[in-house]
């Protein structure tokens, strides 16, 4: 009889129907492991890592026995020959392809840098750019294009002392010292084509002429003064003229020719006439205007500014982070011509004061000594 008083869990266990002695098969799910491959997975992986241990405390111990100063021919591994040369063919071949990958990202980068270059024109980025493409790069030096080596221009005088300073800082490559001396003097003029603004210039100024660089310049300025009705009628029957002879100078030919006769004019003075050397010639040509692609101080604008006693510089558009740096340089030396104008009059002042003093002095002593003599005049009577 079962007790009335039993746990609860075993009054459930009571309800149960008996077992019938039979043992239900296990089945695994798949994918997993039993124990006994559980076990020789383990031992397996323990005589592997064993064995890698055993290995290598070999090896050190191999090369720790070893000297360090020299070794035996026959204990050197031999060298596998075909395998290096297939390696460094290899090596070759990609260090090849990185090199035209470079090539071919430094031309794409150059012409995007010449198209938004401020210092090209609009007409000339194209053209470059065009120009550029056509040219097949090279990795190997020995057949790139070698940069054609730059003249350098020494600046002869301007019949200004203040422009000759500017001519001088473009020659050191001092781009806002040398604009800001032309500012000062009101001879740096912006335009959006200089050939066009020279034109005009040229047109309104008959005892003046144009310097140009290059044969696009002289090319552009020629347009530039017929398309403004600057070109003198020709009669019939007579052979076409040049109307702007005498009038268009490239930069180059006219700064040799003027150097040339300086040298013959300061051959022809003598040595104490010397001392003016700093001064332009009589000869040098009064006035030009002088045509600028870029604002940039270089030798070939030297000598553009150099043909003539008194330049105008027409250049583009100079960019807002120049033209900051320029009005700086202005001020700075306005600055100091003030100041030296200030010390220049104040020491012209203490010598005058000195010299009226020494007057004084001087009638003092007189009145002294005329004083002196009346009273021994005076005394001996």
């Amino acid at each position: 009889m079962r007790s009335a008083h039993c746990h609860p869990l075993d009054s459930i266990r009571l309800r149960w129907p008996p077992c019938s002695g039979r043992a239900r098969p296990v089945r695994c799910p798949r994918g997993a492991m039993t124990a006994s491959e559980l076990r020789a997975g383990i031992t397996a992986d323990q005589a592997r890592r064993e064995a890698e241990e055993t290995v290598t405390i070999r090896e050190i111990g191999r090369r720790a026995g070893r000297s360090s100063t020299k070794e035996a021919v026959g204990d050197r591994p031999t060298a596998n020959v075909a395998a290096e040369r297939e390696t460094q063919q290899e090596t070759r071949e990609v260090r090849g392809q990185t090199d035209a990958t470079r090539w071919t990202v430094r031309a794409r980068d150059t012409e995007h840098q010449w198209e938004r270059s401020v210092t090209t024109t609009r007409r000339e980025a194209p053209r470059t750019a065009a120009r550029a493409a056509s040219v097949a790069l090279q990795p190997d030096e020995s057949v790139r294009p070698r940069r054609q080596q730059q003249r350098s221009a020494e600046p002869l005088p301007a019949r200004d002392l203040m422009e000759s300073a500017g001519r001088a800082r473009m020659e050191a490559c001092e781009t806002p010292r040398a604009l800001a001396y032309y500012q000062l003097l009101g001879r740096l003029r912006q335009a959006d084509e200089p050939a066009a603004r020279v034109a005009e210039l040229l047109a309104s100024d008959p005892e003046a002429v144009a310097v140009v660089q290059n044969e696009y310049q002289e090319r552009r300025l020629r347009e530039a003064l017929a398309e403004q009705g600057q070109a003198r009628p020709q009669h019939e029957g007579q052979p076409e003229a040049d109307p702007w002879a005498g009038r268009i100078f490239m930069a180059d030919a006219a700064y040799d020719s003027r150097r040339q006769r300086r040298e013959a004019w300061l051959e022809s003075l003598e040595p104490q006439a010397r001392r003016s050397a700093y001064m332009a010639e009589p000869e040098a040509r009064a006035r030009a205007y002088v045509v600028a692609d870029e604002p940039w101080a270089s030798a070939a604008l030297v000598r553009a500014v150099s043909v003539a006693a008194e330049s105008h510089l027409v250049v583009p558009q100079i960019r807002p982070s120049l033209a900051r740096d320029i009005a700086a340089e202005a001020e700075s030396i306005r600055t100091s011509m003030e100041t030296q104008t200030r010390e220049r009059s104040r020491e012209q002042a203490e010598r005058g004061r000195e010299h009226a003093y020494g007057r004084y002095a001087a009638n003092q002593a007189e009145l002294s000594a005329a004083r002196a003599r009346q009273i021994e005049r005076e005394a001996e009577l």
